[in-house]
Order: structure tokens, then C-alpha cells, then sequence
């Protein structure tokens, strides 16, 4: 169902954007709790108890024991990259929805980038393999409901009535 925008004379927004803007929450909303799970794992690394079994695996496997400090400085980079990832996506899903295409240019970005890491997924074996299929399919349907001719020519229809106001 096409959702009306508030400027008058300006074609109603495809369903297919709308579409698009919801699948881009759920991957940034599943991006945020996967950021969270991470820095679960990171304040799980604080128990001495787990601390001295990594610091144990890591000289029984030839490894320094201070690069427990390396693994867990990485958690919580992946954290911060991934929360700020998820809540840029957030921020472009609403410009999407106003009609401005650099944030449909840039959510392509993001999405292209999506399906090579859905892709290493797949190579990596057991359920991964699912998901990562999952995930290639989710960004080829964001890609086309973003890029189809009705989309483009709405793109086009509001970056025209912004311009005219």
C-alpha cells in the first residue's frame, strides 16, 4: 500500500521502499543486538576464572599470553563498529523514506558490502552456510526494491518537488 508523503503534488512512496526501509531496520535492529551480544562476550573475558583458561590455551598453543588483551581490545571494536553500523542504517532508512536518493546510493553500499560478508558465511560450513544464503537473499531484494523503475522515478519526483519548494 503506497504511504502519501506530506508535500503536496508529489507522487505517493512504491510500496517497495517501504519494504526496503523495513528490511533495512530488522538487519540494523539484528546488527545492534548482535553489537550487545559482543560486549556480552567482552565483560565475560573479566572473570578471572575464564581469563586464566584463555591465558592458559593461548601459551599451551604457543601464543603470548597477553594477546587475550589483542582478542578482547577486537571485541569491543566489533562492538563499536557494528552498534555505529546499525544505527547508521537506522538514520539512512528514514532519509530513504523521505525520497533522498544519496541515502539509497549509500544503503546500496552497505547492502553490497552485506552480501560479501553473507557470502563468507557461506564458505565457512555448518548453519553459517543457511544463514549466510539467507542473508545474500535478503540483500538481493533490498537491492531490487530499491532500484526498480518506479522506485528511480520516485527518487527522481521527490528530489523535484524538494527543489521546487
Amino acid at each position: 500500500m503506497p504511504v502519501a508523503l506530506p508535500y503536496p503534488g508529489r507522487m505517493t512512496r512504491p510500496a517497495s521502499i517501504t519494504i526496503a526501509m523495513v528490511l533495512v531496520w530488522i538487519g540494523a535492529i539484528l546488527i545492534i543486538l548482535n553489537a550487545i551480544g559482543v560486549v556480552t562476550l567482552a565483560f565475560g573475558f573479566r572473570d578471572p576464572a575464564i581469563q586464566q583458561a584463555v591465558e592458559d590455551t593461548l601459551v599451551n598453543n604457543g601464543l603470548d599470553k597477553n594477546a587475550e588483551n589483542y582478542f578482547n581490545f577486537a571485541l569491543w571494536t566489533a562492538a563499536a563498529i557494528m552498534l555505529i553500523s546499525g544505527v547508521v542504517r537506522i538514520i539512512l532508512a528514514i532519509f530513504l523514506g523521505r525520497g533522498y536518493n544519496w541515502a539509497r546510493i549509500v544503503i546500496t553500499i552497505f547492502v553490497v558490502i552485506g552480501f560479501i560478508a553473507s557470502l563468507s558465511e557461506i564458505f565457512s560450513g555448518g548453519w553459517n552456510i543457511l544463514a549466510g544464503l539467507i542473508g545474500c537473499l535478503i540483500e538481493v531484494i533490498i537491492l531490487g526494491l530499491l532500484w526498480n523503475a518506479r522506485a528511480s522515478v520516485w527518487f527522481r519526483d521527490s528530489r523535484m518537488a524538494r527543489h521546487a519548494d
